[in-house]
């Protein structure tokens, strides 16, 4: 989806200049879209998911970004295995508590 794409760019932009709640709201409609045109088990769902516990990470909400990164690692390995590449990156992210 176009829209939920730029949200997504909208969100890694905020994220890059310090501006992390703006960012997580960006991502957060992103996920709304998601959702809405994928569902909840779609690799453009996990991504949404895995931009927000990014961005909760850097706002210091580190078992919401956890919670996040989980969600998204779950369909990550149901859509594309245990040993892509995005997954992979997802369940780093779901390790360290900090991201």
């Amino acid at each position: 989806n176009a829209e939920a794409c730029c949200l997504h760019a909208i969100g890694s932009v905020l994220g890059s200049l310090g501006k992390f709640e703006d960012a997580l709201e960006a991502h957060q409609k992103a996920l709304a879209i998601d959702l809405k045109v994928h569902g909840p088990q779609h690799p453009d769902t996990a991504t949404s998911h895995g931009n927000i516990g990014l961005v909760l990470g850097r706002l210091g909400k580190f078992e919401d970004a956890l919670e996040a990164h989980q969600k998204a690692l779950a369909v990550f390995e149901k859509v594309h295995g245990p040993q892509h590449p995005h997954t992979a990156a997802t369940r780093n992210r779901a390790r360290d508590r900090k991201s």
